[in-house]
């Protein structure tokens, strides 16, 4: 996907991309979780950080949230405190949530063949796995699921999405 040509109408690119990930997620979770599904809040984040943009309340209790982060460029070390600080945030308040999605307008690199012909270490998916492990460790019942650009691609396709506001 190419962001440069994202719409913001008006908009910082960050509030008109949280608007837009917020719709999807919406939208997931009514496809998803259908009458499971009794609460849905979009968080004013004024005054204060949350630790996420959204959530959904299911019928047990538990609660899927959602935070979007603007990184379009590769995500280093400062961005991956920034979403693991946003986790433990929402997680303090919000002791019920299960699942939280990180939205991020970006694909990660991966593994690949670097300087002197060697496997490269310190690549995204590296980081954003140690993220995933470190967060595991803390909360053994929360399922981290990222949405990049394929998965966003893939949510704005959906039959029920026509509707989303086109940025």
């Amino acid at each position: 996907m190419n962001w440069s040509k994202f719409l913001t109408y008006g908009d910082s690119q960050q509030n008109a991309f949280e608007t837009l990930c917020n719709q999807l997620f919406e939208r997931y979770l009514k496809r998803i979780y259908n009458t499971g599904l009794i609460k849905f809040r979009v968080i004013n984040g004024a005054g204060g950080d949350g630790g996420i943009e959204a959530y959904g309340q299911l019928n047990s209790g538990d609660i899927i949230a959602i935070q979007s982060k603007w990184f379009q460029q590769s995500i280093d070390d400062s961005e991956i405190k920034q979403i693991k600080n946003s986790i433990l945030t929402a997680k303090t308040i919000r002791t019920q949530i299960k699942e939280y999605i990180i939205c991020i307008p970006h694909n990660v690199s991966s593994l690949k063949i670097g300087r002197g012909k060697k496997p490269t270490s310190n690549h995204e998916e590296n980081k954003i796995n140690a993220l995933n492990d470190e967060i595991y460790s803390i909360y053994p019942d929360l399922k981290l699921i990222w949405w990049f650009d394929n998965e966003i691609l893939s949510e704005l396709q959906q039959d029920n999405n026509e509707g989303v506001h086109k940025y």
